[in-house]
């Protein structure tokens, strides 16, 4: 078993799928699964796929990544999920229900405010500002809560859809809301993800859109909820991120790989992910004893069976992931920046444009 990394389909895997000496076993960022597929480097594993008997209860978000032509390619092991996380003490220190997350991000501007004032170095809501990764993973989503989706068209041939993508405006536009009036740190600016979410944490943060194995990893010490991040107006969605796994093209003992794959997804070992920072890709484990002590996985496993969603596309890593690439740029120029929010979209099509262009040729 390895893992695969984009770059890897120019070296290290591609060259062994080459050479016909490959590893039985591969896994990665679900995310990424679909460049490999898309270049033939994964078998195809709907045949056995269909014979599972718990192949239903598979999360559909993240098995729909693994889809080409209507075959499919990789199978979801562990999910790792963006959801809105809220420090409850906090939300009832500014006299708001801690029972009641905000359903949009208009209220979510409301609440920032409402828990800024409580001053001693409290602020309302924190982001990861200088990060591609942490743009896509926490911020795009609420665009997708109102359909505001990046990508259009067949899987390789595929627009971005930026220019006149309204939610994707009104989700920029909320956050630059809170960052003039105050409402984040202003650290949050150079944010690059190396102490993202300690913030929240160390229980300073009111709001802050992020993933279990962060809060997880620190065990912050006061109680918070949990919710589907919210879109401008309405709606609700959820990144369905985490690990595929794979057979590539040529492994030496694939039947021995698919039996790893099942065993991998059976429930002893599904239900040890959340004590990891992963969330079980299996729907029918929701009601697993094992995982009532884990409600903000609870809420996640909930995201999977209805509004999660990732883009089946090859474009991903180039247009959105990269730390050069156009989505980072537009989305600190349209939160940091003065230039209407609406305006730093349609000026930013055309860098989409080509970035799309050389993801697909």
């Amino acid at each position: 078993l390895v893992s695969y990394s984009v770059s890897g389909i120019g070296t290290k895997l591609a060259t062994a799928i080459r050479g016909g000496y490959v590893p039985d076993v591969v896994d990665g960022d679900d995310i990424n699964a679909q460049l490999f597929i898309y270049h033939d480097a994964f078998d195809n594993l709907t045949p056995l796929l269909d014979k599972l008997p718990f192949r239903d209860r598979l999360n559909k978000p993240m098995l729909s990544l693994g889809v080409h032509d209507g075959q499919y390619y990789s199978v979801p092991f562990a999910a790792d999920i963006s959801l809105l996380y809220y420090n409850k003490a906090l939300f009832k220190r500014a006299g708001l229900n801690p029972n009641d997350p905000p359903k949009s991000l208009t209220q979510v501007v409301a609440d920032a405010r409402k828990i800024t004032k409580l001053g001693h170095g409290i602020k309302g809501y924190s982001f990861g500002g200088d990060s591609a990764g942490l743009w896509g993973f926490t911020i795009a989503p609420s665009a997708w809560a109102e359909k505001g989706y990046t990508f259009a068209g067949r899987t390789g041939h595929q627009r971005a859809v930026i220019g006149d993508n309204a939610p994707l405006a009104g989700t920029l536009q909320a956050l630059r809301t809170m960052w003039r009036d105050g409402s984040a740190p202003q650290s949050d600016r150079t944010q690059t993800g190396a102490t993202w979410g300690a913030d929240f944490d160390a229980g300073t943060i009111g709001i802050w859109p992020g993933n279990w194995v962060t809060v997880q990893l620190h065990a912050p010490k006061f109680p918070f909820g949990v919710t589907e991040l919210p879109g401008p107006t309405h709606g609700s969605s959820a990144f369905a991120g985490g690990d595929s796994v794979a057979i590539p093209r040529g492994a030496r003992n694939p039947s021995g790989a698919w039996e790893y794959i099942r065993f991998a997804l059976q429930p002893a070992q599904q239900e040890l992910l959340p004590k990891a920072g992963y969330t079980p890709v299996r729907t029918d484990l929701l009601h697993s004893p094992k995982l009532a002590k884990y409600p903000a996985v609870l809420e996640g496993m909930r995201a999977l069976r209805t509004n999660a969603y990732a883009p089946n596309t090859i474009a991903y890593e180039t247009v959105i992931n990269e730390e050069s690439g156009p989505f980072q740029a537009m989305c600190m120029s349209a939160v940091f920046g003065s230039t209407p929010v609406r305006r730093v979209l349609r000026n930013a099509q055309a860098q989409f444009n080509t970035a799309m262009a050389e993801a697909q040729s």
